[in-house]
């Protein structure tokens, strides 16, 4: 019911529905000779949900925008989709998609759209049974033994999704070539078909002393024959699980059951409104010392934080991120290193309470400072539908939020360079780093050789320009 009010700027999913046409593509189709319903084309045979971000990253040969001769009405919409659609066939195809209701329909990521919820109830032995007899591990007296949870657990919910999905020729049996053509097919490998599945099942975090009794056969093990191998994963196994400890304080359920999702998904699902903007290879080229993972961290965060804030040319995107490299040290630091003690009592900040320095200490890629700066990130911040309950102000713990939150970290430097600072984007339109600088770390007391009417200059203007040039090079900004 929320996501259904959501403006259609919050849209950010296109579904093109099973049975809609897709028009073959025409070499004369432009914006005044559009595609057309009437149009030669194939029978879609599949729902398909289209991320708003990968529309807006097809060539410009790709998008035609029609404006209708009723001034009053939205401009028609048409995207060529190359092997992202099947027809009823399930053969790949190509072609103009007429974004026109009730062909295709418009939609947030919060309306979990595809999503499937299916209860799992496969004891671990039958698991365990199948897993075995799957790598020929079983003998025939065994496999014998253990036909029937073989057998249930082959025909358990999930795996019978596979088998809808994968098992093409419907003999039964899951193939590495079925697996491969399947993974190949944009509309089942597209978080689609399998990865939208939610499932219900205990989670392995939970210790059920008994159901881990019942792999005791199946391990060789017995109180007169005991396997001490197994004897000692067990209580391993013990050790590691918190889910009885921590489940009463965090609100889970004691039996141990919960809904499981593939994040990964779902996760670029929720992202589709930020443009990629800056490519992994292109952030990890600028922040060099950065490792690997941290780039993976900060990548979609700070993609959106560039979308958010019209952070959006390579000359504004250049500027942005030779200061955030500058600033946390390549992505090593997202807090302010020293005390906090140096803007304690400073009016200009808001800081009028014991403790406000080292509370809202500067923190995020560009340091957002003082309690004044933090209430007024925190508003702005609680626009956003996914931290309309965001609190970084009422305790220590809350304002370290900015700095613990990649999300958060980068959208409120965004906030920082855009809003607290507005005239950034202007500055950097203008490649002036000196006033760029100015704006994100202020003044110093050093004279400024190069620029004698210039008596003062922003600390470390040395390293501020090398990361400068090197941030233009990787996103190609010509001198």
């Amino acid at each position: 019911a929320w996501a259904s009010q959501l403006p259609a700027s919050e849209q950010t999913l296109l579904k093109v529905h099973k049975g809609s046409r897709l028009i073959g593509h025409k070499a004369a189709f432009s914006a005044e000779n559009p595609p057309k319903h009437s149009d030669s084309g194939a029978e879609i045979g599949c729902d398909l949900l289209i991320p708003q971000s990968y529309l807006d990253g097809l060539p410009a040969s790709h998008k035609i925008t029609s404006k209708p001769a009723d001034t009053d009405s939205q401009p028609q919409r048409y995207w060529r989709i190359d092997n992202l659609l099947c027809d009823k066939e399930q053969q790949s195809i190509s072609g103009w998609v007429i974004e026109q209701d009730p062909l295709t329909t418009r939609h947030s990521p919060w309306e979990w759209q595809g999503y499937d919820f299916i209860e799992n109830s496969e004891p671990p032995k039958g698991a365990l049974a199948y897993y075995l007899n799957a790598l020929r591990r079983l003998t025939d007296d065994e496999k014998a033994q253990y036909q029937a949870l073989i057998d249930q657990s082959d025909k358990g919910p999930i795996k019978q999704r596979l088998y809808d999905v994968i098992d093409t020729n419907q003999d039964g049996h899951l193939t590495s070539e079925e697996f491969r053509a399947a993974l190949s097919k944009p509309w089942q490998a597209q978080a689609q078909a399998l990865g939208q599945l939610i499932t219900r099942h205990e989670s392995e975090w939970f210790w059920n002393q008994t159901k881990w009794d019942e792999l005791d056969v199946l391990m060789e093990h017995t109180p007169v024959d005991p396997n001490a191998v197994w004897v000692e994963e067990k209580k391993r196994i013990k050790r590691l699980c918190w889910w009885e400890g921590v489940a009463e304080k965090m609100g889970l359920n004691g039996s141990g059951r919960a809904w499981h999702l593939q994040p990964t998904g779902l996760i670029s699902t929720l992202y589709t409104h930020a443009k990629i903007l800056v490519t992994k290879d292109q952030l990890a080229a600028i922040m060099l010392s950065a490792p690997e993972e941290t780039i993976e961290k900060y990548l979609l965060p700070i993609n959106r934080a560039l979308s958010a804030f019209e952070i959006n040319t390579p000359l504004r995107i250049a500027h942005f991120l030779s200061q955030v490299g500058h600033e946390t040290g390549e992505l090593k630091f997202s807090e302010e290193r020293s005390s906090g003690a140096q803007y304690e009592g400073r009016a200009d900040l808001g800081n009028n309470q014991p403790g406000d320095g080292e509370r809202f200490k500067g923190r995020g890629l560009l340091q957002v400072t003082g309690r004044a700066n933090y209430s007024a990130c925190e508003a702005y911040l609680k626009t956003l539908p996914e931290y309309a309950e965001l609190d970084i102000t009422s305790s220590t713990e809350k304002a370290e939020q900015l700095s613990a939150n990649p999300d958060l970290a980068a959208l409120a430097s965004g906030y920082y360079w855009a809003k607290l600072k507005p005239k950034l984007n202007t500055v950097s339109d203008a490649d002036d780093l000196f006033w760029v600088s100015v704006y994100v770390n202020g003044w110093a007391v050093q004279a400024n050789p190069f620029y004698p009417s210039r008596p003062k200059e922003p600390n470390n203007m040395h390293h501020r320009s090398t990361m400068l040039a090197r941030a233009k090079n990787v996103l190609g900004v010509t001198p």
